[in-house]
């Protein structure tokens, strides 16, 4: 299947993106299953219609890596364009923020060695004020607890930020062995393959795809995780067309 990414006004849109997975860490911490072959996934759909698309898993994973590639996939993002960054690992709320841990990451040390989620949304705001489309898509346990003041985030110039979160605040990911991939992503990956193309005019949006997670993430963890999504794009803000 031939995949073109679009924007809301059907136009091409070029999409730049980092995709992180991490389950086994520097210190011999093990974390979820299925991380890196959720990053992997997610990082296939979108590079089969882009080059600016990078993956970090394992130990390739570490938090320089991490924060330098995404800032120069900011460096690169003009107007207009769609800067995605995905992150699958570890979360832990402390210190009135929510880190996730690189491979290099001490849970008992998470100022100098986690990545915090204020910092990461706080950064890639700045290019959303100069009309990037910016979507963070965060997999992990309690990441709906990220603090995301929207006031500060009001789209201009055709940008906007947006957060897809996994699971609610007190809420842990589930995972399937059958499916080989935690929940949240396994959904997110079919819906942008096609399945969450309900108007049945081949534009993935990003409501239509929220929808379509919801909906099969909470049906598969019997009603126990529930994502959430939050932000300034617009429901209507096209992903890609699934024809």
């Amino acid at each position: 299947m031939a995949l073109s990414f679009e924007s809301s006004d059907s136009s091409a849109l070029r999409v730049r993106g980092l995709f992180v997975g991490v389950e086994d860490f520097e210190n011999g911490v093990v974390g979820a299953s299925y991380c890196s072959d959720d990053a992997t996934s997610l990082h296939k759909v979108f590079h089969e219609q882009n080059d600016d698309v990078i993956l970090l898993c394992g130990e390739m994973a570490t938090g320089e890596n991490v924060l330098g590639n995404l800032s120069q996939l900011m460096n690169r993002a003009c107007s207009g364009d769609l800067l995605v960054l995905f992150v699958s690992t570890i979360g832990i709320v402390r210190h009135n923020d929510l880190f996730f841990l690189p491979y290099d990451g001490d849970g008992e040390n998470l100022l100098a060695t986690g990545v915090s989620s204020k910092l990461l949304i706080n950064t890639m705001g700045s290019v959303a004020d100069q009309g990037v489309k910016v979507l963070l898509i965060f997999d992990t346990s309690h990441s709906g607890a990220i603090g995301f003041d929207i006031s500060k985030s009001q789209s201009k110039n055709g940008g906007g930020i947006s957060c897809f979160f996994s699971a609610s605040p007190t809420e842990d990911c589930y995972e399937s062995e059958r499916l080989s991939h935690g929940n949240f992503s396994y959904h997110l990956v079919e819906g942008l393959r096609g399945s969450a193309d309900v108007d049945g005019n081949g534009i993935i949006t990003l409501r239509n795809l929220y929808d379509h997670v919801y909906k099969h993430t909470q049906s598969d963890s019997s009603n126990k995780q529930h994502p959430i999504l939050i932000g300034t794009l617009p429901n209507e803000t096209g992903l890609l067309n699934s024809g």
